[in-house]
């Protein structure tokens, strides 16, 4: 929606009979911007944009489009997009490009971390292991837990916090918040 329909649909509310508090909260606008609109339009003032200071963009609706369908896809940089959008349609830059990506879209740089490789002993590992435990049957595997190394706890353990001086000290259990005195 433009922003002379929503003036236009905000004066139309007004006329109908509705309150301004209402107006502003269906359109998604303040009060006061709903009263200076009510104001022009009865002061017979047009509710069109007054011209703006600064250039207009050079991006128009299709390199716009191009920009939007490539967010997401493997080697699409802003230099590319630039170079390939200044050869169809209008000469621009990769800044261009990320200005427009960036305040228009929302859309943030993003380099794909690189994952390493497998080296030959890994590789020999894996199908060592594969060679070994090949005749295993599944009452074998059922036995066996899989991790990938985070940790993981099969029993609540209670974190215990040592107070006290001498021979004598007192254990706190954090977890049931009892306490007990243990003796050297």
């Amino acid at each position: 929606m433009t922003r002379l329909s929503i003036r236009e649909r905000a004066i139309g509310m007004l006329l109908a009979g509705s309150s301004q508090r209402t107006v502003a909260d269906t359109l998604g606008v303040t009060i006061r911007t709903v009263k200076n609109w009510n104001k022009k339009q009865k002061a017979g003032e047009m509710l069109n944009d007054k011209p703006r200071s600064g250039r207009p963009s050079k991006l128009s609706r299709v390199p716009k489009i191009i920009i939007q369908k490539s967010i997401g896809k493997r080697w699409h940089s802003t230099r590319k997009l630039a170079k390939y959008i200044s050869s169809k349609y209008v000469a621009i830059s990769k800044d261009t490009v990320h200005r427009y990506l960036h305040n228009s879209i929302g859309a943030k740089a993003y380099k794909r971390p690189s994952n390493p490789k497998l080296t030959e002993v890994q590789k020999s590992k894996r199908v060592k292991f594969c060679l070994e435990h090949k005749s295993w049957t599944s009452l074998d595997w059922e036995r066996v837990f899989f991790s990938d190394e985070s940790p993981l706890s099969f029993f609540t353990l209670q974190i215990h916090r040592m107070i006290g001086f001498g021979t004598s000290v007192r254990v706190i259990s954090l977890q049931s918040k009892r306490s007990k005195i243990l003796q050297d």
